[in-house]
C-alpha cells in the first residue's frame, strides 16, 4: 500500500514558483466494496454488512441531530457545528434565527491517526498544473463515452482534449479504463487509438 502523490504548480490566480505535494485520490471506494472486503475477512455476509451501514447512518444521524457526538472506537468521533443569527428581541431576551447544521465534523481516532504515519509515499508522474487533479475517473469515463459515441475510435490526444489534461494524465488516467477491461488498444501504428470493449 502506497499513497500517490504529485508535484502541483499553481496556475491562475494562485500562481507562483513553488511547488506544492498534493495526495493523489485514486479510487473512491463505497461501500459496495467495503462490503466484499468485510465479507472476505470474516463470517458475514455483503448483505449483513449493508444492514449493519445502513442502521449505523440512520443511528448517527439520529444521534448527531440530538447533538450528540458519536464515537466509533479505531475510527473516529463525528459531530455538528452550527450557526445563525443572534439578537435582542422586544422583551430583550436573546433568540436565535436563522439557525442551521453548518458542517458534520470527524475527528480520526487516535489509533488511525497513529496507523497513517506508517505511510507510504510514491510519486506520480511528472509536475502537473492544478486543474489536471480537478478532473476525477468518472470525469474521464463520461469522456471516453462521449468519443466513443461520436467517433467510435479516439486517440490520447483527442481524451486529453476534451479532458482538458495533459497528453500524459490523460494516458495514465486512461489506464484503469483499459485495466479493468472498459477500453481496448485497436491499433498501435502510424497513431495508437482506442475504442470501448
Amino acid at each position: 500500500m502506497s499513497i500517490q502523490y504529485g508535484l502541483i504548480k499553481r496556475s491562475g490566480i494562485l500562481a507562483s514558483d513553488e511547488l506544492n505535494v498534493q495526495a493523489i485520490k485514486r479510487n473512491l471506494i463505497n461501500s459496495n466494496a467495503i462490503a466484499r472486503e468485510v465479507q472476505q475477512r470474516c463470517t458475514v455476509t455483503t448483505a449483513d454488512v449493508h444492514a449493519v451501514l445502513d442502521v449505523l447512518s440512520s443511528l448517527l444521524g439520529d444521534h448527531l441531530l440530538n447533538g450528540d457526538h458519536v464515537k466509533l472506537d479505531g475510527i473516529g468521533t463525528f459531530s455538528v457545528s452550527m450557526d445563525g443569527k443572534v439578537h435582542l428581541d422586544k422583551a430583550g431576551r436573546l433568540q436565535l434565527t436563522g439557525a442551521r447544521v453548518r458542517k458534520v465534523r470527524f475527528q480520526a481516532a487516535k489509533s488511525l491517526r497513529e496507523r497513517m504515519k506508517t505511510a507510504t509515499f510514491t510519486k506520480e508522474g511528472a509536475i502537473v498544473n492544478a486543474s489536471d487533479l480537478s478532473v476525477t475517473e468518472a470525469d474521464v469515463r463520461k469522456c471516453v463515452d462521449a468519443l466513443c459515441a461520436e467517433h467510435h475510435l479516439f486517440t490520447i490526444k483527442q481524451l486529453s482534449e476534451a479532458t482538458k489534461l495533459t497528453e500524459a494524465t490523460a494516458r495514465r488516467r486512461l489506464q484503469p479504463l483499459i485495466a479493468d477491461g472498459t477500453i481496448v488498444q485497436e491499433s498501435s501504428r502510424p497513431r495508437i487509438l482506442y475504442r470501448k470493449a
